[in-house]
């Protein structure tokens, strides 16, 4: 079976690129491969084709106005099993014009999200476009059998690698602190997600700074890019802490990441609008404390950890937000004060909680390529249409 994953470059640094590494890392098999049609804004290695270990990768220029073109031209040489997309819906509406060029070879399967509530109608004929749907949250799911009754669809949680997140001995931590100027003696926040506004960052460095006038003893992670043009100015929100503030911007190996995640205490993660979290995840599976607010897929997580006894929800205000690629959604604007007694109650409790697999990138993975072959038995192309003009006299 040879699915083509049509996406962001799996090549970038970022929660999908991360999840369908683990996708291929853990679902090829002898007889299960895959292709790649990978996008990016000016991509450096635009139409071009290259033949790595795991996979074969077709890259484009997301703003290449002849990327569809491209993409059925990739569908016919590869002959795939399956399409596989991931991403934003608003994002991939360029394909699903495709879709009944596209069913005519394979299936469309979609990985998809939604972050809250109300109801995507505006998403129906996307989610009806599509021969299998399968849902990264709970919310997703509901909203996936509503809008596409017929469709078939499951519920597959994000999960991360196991081999890669794990417990690690206080040692090794303290070296990698020391490597950094991170102090091993004071309690450490960490923000590991993308400068962007619906991560909410100055209400972090805000409520930071206020839990800071009566607690010396910590510091605040940023492990982000503090320049973002799309973000907060990160260097104008820390003018009077840059004592207590530590920016990580360079990428970092998956080792890496995991010594900085055994190496802080607890995490926040308070966005407006959040499908999943991957960094909440990381930070559950080791143990770690979370502040968070109840959005999309974090509280679900939440509520399956065996570590929910260690995290603190933050309170919000809920508004509607609109635009032209999404007509509308709620997102929730975090309260500062509560975010900062969110901090001092966990700064205050200190406490840990022990190792917990429950999201597992294997597992994920292997759930997915199950539910791929499952359809592929049971598959029927749709047939071409053509049209013919007839003179009526």
């Amino acid at each position: 079976m040879k699915i083509l994953i049509a996406s962001e470059d799996i090549r970038l640094q970022s929660g999908t690129s991360e999840i369908l590494k683990n996708i291929v890392k853990y679902g090829s098999k002898e007889d299960v491969t895959f292709v790649h049609y990978a996008w990016a804004f000016n991509h450096p290695d635009k139409d071009t084709v290259v033949d790595l270990p795991e996979m074969r990768i077709y890259s484009v220029d997301t703003k290449d106005k002849k990327k569809d073109k491209k993409l059925l031209e990739v569908i016919n040489i590869e002959e795939p099993h399956a399409l596989f997309l991931m991403g934003d819906a608003w994002a991939l509406k360029w394909i699903f014009r495709l879709d009944a060029e596209i069913r005519k070879y394979c299936p469309i399967v979609y990985y998809n999200v939604w972050d809250n509530f109300p109801t995507p109608y505006f998403n129906k004929g996307i989610y009806q476009s599509c021969d299998l749907l399968l849902a990264i949250n709970q919310l997703t799911s509901e909203f996936n059998k509503e809008l596409a009754p017929t469709v078939p669809s499951s519920y597959v949680p994000h999960g991360v690698d196991l081999a890669n997140y794990k417990p690690i001995q206080t040692e090794d931590t303290e070296v990698f602190c020391r490597n950094r100027n991170i102090p091993t003696d004071k309690y450490k926040f960490l923000f590991d997600s993308v400068n962007i506004e619906r991560k909410q960052l100055p209400a972090i460095i805000e409520a930071f700074k206020d839990h800071s006038k009566h607690n010396e003893n910590a510091v605040l992670i940023l492990k982000t890019n503090p320049t973002n043009r799309y973000g907060a100015n990160v260097k104008e929100l820390i003018k009077g802490i840059e004592d207590k503030i530590i920016i990580i911007k360079e990428y970092l190996s998956e080792e890496d990441m995991n010594l900085l995640h055994n190496s802080v205490d607890c995490l926040i993660h308070v966005p407006s609008m959040e499908g999943w979290g991957l960094s909440v995840t990381k930070a559950l599976t080791l143990g770690k404390q979370v502040v968070y607010t109840e959005t999309g897929g974090i509280t679900e997580q939440i509520k399956c950890s065996e570590n929910k006894n260690q995290t603190y929800a933050v309170h919000n205000l809920q508004s509607l937000l609109s635009s032209r690629q999404v007509p509308y959604i709620y997102q929730n604007i975090v309260d500062i004060k509560s975010l900062s007694d969110a901090l001092d109650n966990a700064y205050k409790s200190h406490k840990n909680g022990n190792y917990d697999n429950t999201f597992s990138a294997e597992k994920m993975a292997k759930s997915i390529i199950e539910k791929i072959e499952c359809l592929i038995k049971e598959w029927k192309s749709i047939p071409s249409i053509s049209i013919t003009k007839i003179d009526v006299k």
